[in-house]
C-alpha cells in the first residue's frame, strides 16, 4: 500500500489525520524527517497529507482547506511530474474550479524543495498573473499560499543569496 492511500480522503478525517500527525511529529525530530522522506519519495501523500488550497467561493474565514485530491486529480499531478521528468509537453484541458494552476504549481514546488538543482520558468499571458502578492490568482501567490500554510519543518529551506531571480 502506498502511503498516500493511507491518507483520509473525508475532508474532516483528514484534518484530524493531520492535526493527529502533526502533533506528534512537532515534538519528534525522527518523524519530521520521516515524514519529509515520504514527502519527497510520495507526491500524492505530499498534496494531501502536506498540503493546503484556497478556494474564493467558501465564505471568509474558511477559504483555506487541506488540499485532498480527486481520483482525476492524482492522475493529473503524476503526468505532471512524469512530463517534467521525461522532458515532454503537456497539454491539458481544464474547467475553471478544477485546481489545475493549484496542481502545477504545487508540483514545480514540490519538485523544487526535494530535487536539487530544479529550475521552472512560469509565465502568463497576463504578467501581473505571474506574481502578484496581493492576487489570489497569481500564480506566485499560490507557491507563497503551499509556503504559508506548510508546518514549519515541511517549508524549503531557501538560500536566496544565490538565486537570480525569486525562489
Amino acid at each position: 500500500m502506498e502511503f498516500f492511500e493511507r491518507v483520509p480522503k473525508d475532508l474532516h478525517e483528514n484534518l484530524r489525520f493531520r492535526q493527529f500527525v502533526y502533533a506528534k511529529a512537532k515534538k519528534d525530530k525522527g518523524l519530521q524527517r520521516a515524514i519529509k522522506e515520504v514527502c519527497r519519495n510520495d507526491i500524492l501523500f505530499h498534496f494531501n497529507f502536506a498540503l493546503f488550497t484556497y478556494d474564493p467561493r467558501l465564505p471568509t474565514g474558511r477559504r483555506t482547506v487541506p488540499f485532498v485530491t480527486y481520483p482525476y486529480q492524482d492522475e493529473a499531478i503524476l503526468m505532471i511530474r512524469d512530463c517534467i521528468r521525461q522532458g515532454e509537453n503537456l497539454e491539458m484541458r481544464k474547467s475553471r474550479t478544477m485546481g489545475a494552476s493549484w496542481m502545477i504549481m504545487a508540483v514545480f514546488d514540490q519538485i523544487a524543495t526535494y530535487e536539487a538543482e530544479s529550475k521552472f520558468f512560469v509565465l502568463s499571458r497576463v504578467s501581473d498573473m505571474v506574481d502578484d502578492k496581493k492576487n489570489a490568482d497569481s500564480l506566485f501567490w499560490k507557491i507563497d499560499a503551499i509556503h504559508r500554510t506548510l508546518a514549519s519543518w515541511l517549508r524549503p529551506e531557501l538560500d536566496l543569496t544565490t538565486q537570480g531571480g525569486r525562489a
